[in-house]
């Protein structure tokens, strides 16, 4: 994500996939999942992701939309 905010930001252009979805998980659910495993003395392995998906494309340019700056990808 750094690399996009700071292509965004400089206006640079960037090659971003339509075809590598992502399921990104805010760090408040993750902290939230990972308290409720402790508090529960729950032990293993386990897969904690958000709901949402979107390719990396549409993450850039849901970066460049928040950061005001052209959609240059």
């Amino acid at each position: 994500m750094d690399k996009v905010v700071r292509a965004a930001s400089e206006q640079n252009t960037i090659v971003a996939a339509t075809d590598l979805i992502n399921s990104s998980t805010h760090v408040r659910d993750f902290s939230k999942a990972i308290s409720y495993l402790i508090n529960q003395h729950l032990y293993g392995i386990y897969h904690i992701a958000g709901e949402g998906y979107c390719s990396r494309y549409e993450l850039a340019c849901f970066a460049a939309e928040v950061l005001g700056v052209p959609n240059n990808f």
